[in-house]
């Protein structure tokens, strides 16, 4: 790609050099800083990590390996050609080979400037289109992710060669249909232009590193300045359109939520399956007895076969939970409380309100809330009038306004456009809410952010939500099925 380049300096009294073993020592060496520079940046909009020669991205691994293929001078400037070969998850990619060329007062010089003309040129766009930032660009099916214009010499004023993504959609025009057709993986376009001494122009057009002289013609045919002497440099990378698209969600750790992600994500928790693996039938039919005699108003009984499913299946939460319950509505609160936790014991990222139930009835053992504010709480599920049950959540949040289930609660009541319900959520959010409560309070928010038209905020929060291994299983599920919600709009 550069060789043209060295020509014309050895045309002008440039003395070679052999490559050496040290000089692609160096390169590597000077690459390594720069991408460990790279990757403490915060203000890059890819997230990446460089750690013993590896560059991650997502869920790619990238290795750089720079390799001298010329180290010479010429009129006191050293001058450092270098090809850069890479890998994505140990296998070789020959059509990302991309080359530059560094001159400098000193080897080290080039060698720096060689290693910034590659990222500038070539790299950054190569990181982004791996990272699937957003872009502008787009030609035939692909996201087009261009390098840093490149120009030696002078340009004549007014140029439309300006490396704006105007000029950009420009020369991607011309080429109409010769680019390859949108595949997965990554395509690149390398193009030079530059004016001979007579005037005319000259140019060189690779296509995954190799010359395509249909994508030269094409390219040919654009109105290239020839007043002046130059040569221009400019590198695209190519990647599916649709494949860009499937992003929804980046975390700052560079994990991502796809469209695939969430497919079949329906925002419903399926407790019944948790800790449900090999349950003996038996345990599974003693269950279903306790629930109709416990729905009968038969306690003591139910206890007694819940009790009985428990010993046969030690690892299922749910005859345990229910047993908590039980126990709740006789108002054995302290029973209920030792349930709820064992509950959490089996299930430690929720099972149905087990979380928020030890977090409510732990407090009120310990004077923090009045005895009975779970209860309470609960009975709200037991109003079907949509009118008595808001203004039982506002008794509620009146005589217990720190508890911040009913605040959620009263939030859930509200109508969606009811401008009191953001205001409602941040009072829930501020009264110390177990997680359960507090991932519900923060979907909601995001809901009401995303109608507000912060879509941006929305789905940052439920991505981050979706993505924390902190949030319990319902939050997890809802923030999927939220943000996929969102993500169609």
């Amino acid at each position: 790609m550069y060789y043209r380049l060295l020509l014309i300096l050895v045309a002008i009294g440039m003395t070679g050099r052999a490559p050496s073993a040290q000089s692609s020592a160096d390169l590597a060496k000077c690459l390594g800083a720069s991408l460990a520079k790279l990757a403490d940046k915060k203000d890059s909009d890819v997230t990446l990590t460089f750690k013993d020669g590896v560059l991650t991205i997502g869920r790619w691994k990238i290795r750089v390996s720079p390799i001298s293929e010329n180290s010479t001078t010429t009129q006191d400037r050293f001058v450092e050609a270098a090809r850069f070969d890479i890998q994505i998850d140990s296998a070789p990619h020959p059509e990302l080979t991309y080359g530059s060329i560094g001159i400098g007062d000193s080897q080290q010089d080039a060698i720096q400037t060689a290693v910034q003309e590659w990222y500038l040129g070539f790299g950054a766009a190569l990181f982004r289109a791996l990272g699937d930032a957003a872009t502008k660009v787009t030609a035939s099916g692909f996201s087009v992710y261009p390098g840093f214009m490149g120009i030696r010499g002078d340009l004549p004023k007014g140029s439309w060669m300006d490396g704006s993504d105007e000029m950009h959609r420009r020369v991607l025009a011309a080429l109409g249909t010769h680019l390859p057709n949108a595949t997965n993986g990554l395509h690149t376009l390398a193009l030079k232009i530059w004016t001979n001494i007579d005037g005319s122009v000259g140019g060189e057009a690779l296509i995954d590193a190799k010359p395509s002289e249909a994508i030269l013609a094409a390219i040919m045919k654009l109105d290239w300045p020839k007043s002046s002497s130059y040569m221009f440099k400019q590198a695209y990378i190519l990647k599916r359109a649709q494949e860009a698209r499937t992003i929804i969600f980046r975390g700052a750790d560079g994990r991502t939520l796809r469209t695939e992600d969430l497919q079949g994500v329906t925002g419903t928790p399926r407790y019944e399956i948790l800790g449900g693996a090999d349950v003996p039938a038996e345990a599974e039919s003693l269950h279903q007895q306790a629930r109709q005699v416990g729905g009968a108003g038969e306690y003591k009984k139910a206890l007694a076969l819940l009790e009985r499913a428990s010993q046969l299946a030690p690892r299922w939460p749910y005859p345990v939970y229910d047993m908590a319950y039980t126990y709740m509505l006789m108002k054995d609160f302290g029973n209920a409380r030792r349930y709820y936790g064992k509950t959490v014991e089996l299930s430690p990222r929720g099972f149905f309100t087990a979380i928020t139930a030890l977090d409510t009835l732990t407090r009120e053992q310990k004077g923090n809330l009045p005895a009975g504010t779970y209860l309470a709480y609960v009975s709200l599920e037991w109003i079907d009038n949509p009118g008595k049950k808001a203004e039982a959540a506002r008794q509620l949040v009146k005589l217990v306004p720190r508890f911040a289930p009913a605040w959620e609660a009263l939030a859930n009541i509200l109508p969606n456009d009811d401008p009191e319900r953001l205001v409602t959520i941040e009072r829930g959010l501020a009264a110390e809410p177990d997680a359960e409560t507090k991932g519900m309070l923060q979907i909601n928010k995001a809901l009401v952010l995303d109608r507000q038209g912060d879509h941006e905020s929305a789905v940052q929060l439920l991505g981050e939500l979706a993505l924390d291994p902190k949030s319990t299983y319902a939050t997890e599920q809802m923030a999927k099925a939220s943000l996929m919600m969102i993500a169609k709009k």
